[in-house]
């Protein structure tokens, strides 16, 4: 039996008095998870250090959401080292976390090869909370 992950994709912002917006916090985006194998945490994770959130605990994810609190960066491994990194732009504010990271697959371009480890480095001044959650 499978469960099933929604998300919302709402975005909207103003320039110069004209509002813009994408998305809908109406119809969400769903994603079967068939194993219903799911895994999350919080790490909290000192300034200036990184940590590994995420290190193949699952055989594949179909979805991954990661988010801080406070900025940290992003690096993403495969089976092959290749490796990519992104900020996570955070709140400034405990406990309350700011923009996340998504992907609907573990598959990178290579297709015969998978993510397997995410590691967080936190680049603020404060200690980092970060949340993660894969599902398969």
């Amino acid at each position: 039996m499978a469960f099933m992950i929604q998300a919302y994709t709402r975005v909207a912002f103003r320039v110069d008095n004209t509002s813009y917006h994408a998305g809908s916090m109406e119809t969400p985006v769903s994603i079967n998870v068939a194993n219903e194998i799911v895994f999350q945490r919080v790490y909290s994770i000192a300034t200036a250090t990184n940590s590994v959130v995420y290190n193949d605990e699952l055989a594949n994810f179909e979805f991954l959401y990661i988010a801080a609190d406070f900025n940290t960066r992003l690096e993403l491994t495969d089976g092959n080292s290749d490796t990519f990194s992104i900020n996570l732009l955070g709140t400034a504010t405990s406990g309350k976390y700011g923009l996340p990271f998504i992907l609907g697959s573990d598959v990178t371009t290579n297709s015969t090869s998978y993510i397997n480890t995410c590691r967080v480095y936190n680049t603020s001044g404060s200690t980092a909370n970060v949340f993660v959650l894969a599902a398969d």
